[in-house]
């Protein structure tokens, strides 16, 4: 009767010692799994930062763009202006022309 409860408590050590291996090795995997996917999500938020901060480059330079788009129609407009008056004697319509009779 006293190998018997040897036996017993010998097949108790052992299966408890096999579950706590096996609980000590789904514990390392998860935790090797949750520090990779940690590395993954750090190099996708810098990946982020830097899309954002070229979005942003891309913003300004567009926005530089069409400053010079609207100077450059401003421009042609004053210089069109200009020569329709100089050259045509063309004024706007709500524009008077006054010409000095005395003049030499």
């Amino acid at each position: 009767m006293a190998a018997r409860i040897a036996a017993r408590k010998k097949k108790k050590r052992s299966s408890n010692r096999l579950l706590v291996m096996a609980m000590a090795v789904f514990i390392g995997v998860c935790s090797f799994k949750i520090v990779g996917t940690q590395i993954k999500i750090s190099e996708k938020e810098y990946e982020l930062k830097q899309l954002e901060q070229s979005i942003e480059e891309q913003q300004k330079m567009n926005q530089e763009l069409e400053n010079q788009l609207e100077k450059g129609k401003v421009d042609k407009k004053e210089a069109i202006g200009k020569v329709a008056f100089e050259q045509y004697g063309y004024g706007d319509p709500d524009e008077y022309i006054y010409i000095d009779s005395q003049a030499s």
